[in-house]
């Protein structure tokens, strides 16, 4: 968490119009970020709740997303 967010304070302080995108590891860190006027901040549970939507959502219409399975 301290990392991520010295990066950040780092990356402002030579180019503050940086453009950011950060992956959080909890809800804490996702305010955090979301305070520090980070373009664009998710945790991995979100995505991966995100993707099942978009599966099931492709399944309702008929078309199914081709994933290759891990």
């Amino acid at each position: 968490a301290y990392e991520g967010r010295r990066i950040l304070e780092t990356a402002r302080e030579i180019k503050p119009n940086i453009r950011i995108v950060v992956r959080a590891h909890n809800d804490e860190e996702v305010f955090y970020f979301r305070d520090q006027k980070v373009d664009f901040v998710t945790t991995g549970p979100r995505e991966m709740g995100r993707a099942i939507i978009q599966y099931l959502e492709g399944m309702r219409s008929g078309v199914i997303p081709l994933v290759k399975a891990d």
